[in-house]
């Protein structure tokens, strides 16, 4: 029998997570789905002092916090990358994660796979779907910049550099050197290319719940695992001791649906905290609230659509503005 050419094992996971300025209002419940992961260790790198503060105070021991600032962070990329670049803003990371496995390097020793991820989402059991046997298998799992992993090797973490020669996706070089955003980390740029080139080594599998920051109500905005495309309203969102359940209503029968799910992604919605409960509570709309029974009721009345609503007309203003500013 022809042998896996990854020896099975526990392996080693480091999500890297730069952020620059004050965290968001809800930064400890997304620490505390963190710190209820211990199998993944995450690696911050903030110039946050409260933030530094708090997770030394409450991290758990998979937390590993690096006091940096933005400026020496962006020395850390020239060093390693030798060349100059691109980076005004903290939002121009995100065109830079691709290449973690690279700038990060020093950090990343100790670890079979790197990775990245949001702080605007809260994770379930990350363990329970992203297995050591889907980890032997494939060197890149998940698609989207919001969580992406790569098997840290060489050759994995070079591979953007094809992207000099690759049609359909610009250059990493054009990228690094732009103030430009080109969403480099996501589907239209290094996923892209690694379906392209590597098919047979890409996980991609939509386990999570990435919301429509247009809508007030949760709705995915993409198809959902187990979910058909009529069925995706009235959301709510219960996490529980580490992991992380969605509720919805069949449209067929009214009858309640509960399901397990990787993380939920509330993009660039405002979340007020109502609850001081770190390891149960409900995720509504646009709130993290006590938890209480979840029933049909609290389902429609918290999980209802809305004809109107402010956040929608605000993002699609300052869209306007950006597009103004750039010409």
């Amino acid at each position: 029998m022809k042998q896996n050419i990854y020896k099975i094992q526990m392996n080693r996971i480091a999500l890297i997570m730069p952020h620059f300025g004050h965290f968001n209002n809800y930064f400890k419940f997304w620490l505390r789905s963190c710190c209820n992961n211990p199998k993944i260790d995450f690696l911050i790198f903030t110039d946050d002092s409260n933030a530094i503060a708090y997770i030394n105070a409450y991290g758990g021991a998979n937390i590993k916090v690096f006091e940096m600032s933005f400026a020496d962070l962006k020395q850390l990329f020239e060093s390693k990358l030798h060349q100059t670049i691109c980076l005004e803003t903290p939002y121009k990371l995100c065109d830079f994660r691709a290449l973690y496995g690279i700038l990060f390097a020093d950090y990343l020793k100790a670890y079979d796979f790197w990775g990245h991820c949001d702080n605007d989402l809260i994770f379930g059991n990350l363990s329970k779907y992203i297995t050591d046997e889907i980890l032997n298998v494939y060197d890149k799992i998940l698609t989207r910049g919001h969580l992406s992993i790569y098997r840290n090797n060489p050759e994995v973490n070079e591979f953007f550099r094809k992207s000099e020669t690759f049609e359909g996706i610009p250059s990493w070089r054009e990228v690094v050197t732009s103030n430009r955003g080109y969403v480099f980390d996501e589907w239209a740029g290094i996923s892209k290319m690694w379906k392209a080139l590597q098919p047979e080594k890409v996980y991609d599998v939509l386990l999570f719940d990435d919301i429509n920051f247009l809508k007030k109500q949760f709705l995915s905005s993409q198809k959902i695992v187990n979910h058909s495309d009529d069925d995706k309203g009235n959301f709510l969102f219960e996490y529980k001791d580490g992991s992380l359940y969605r509720y919805g209503l069949d449209k067929n029968d009214g009858a309640i649906i509960k399901e397990e799910t990787l993380y939920v992604h509330f993009q660039k919605r405002p979340m007020s905290v109502e609850t001081s409960h770190l390891d149960h509570y409900i995720c509504k709309p646009n709130a993290f609230v006590n938890y209480q029974p979840i029933t049909v009721n609290l389902l429609k009345t918290w999980g209802k659509s809305y004809l109107f609503y402010s956040q929608y007309f605000k993002i699609y203003l300052n869209k306007i503005k950006r597009k103004i500013l750039r010409k």
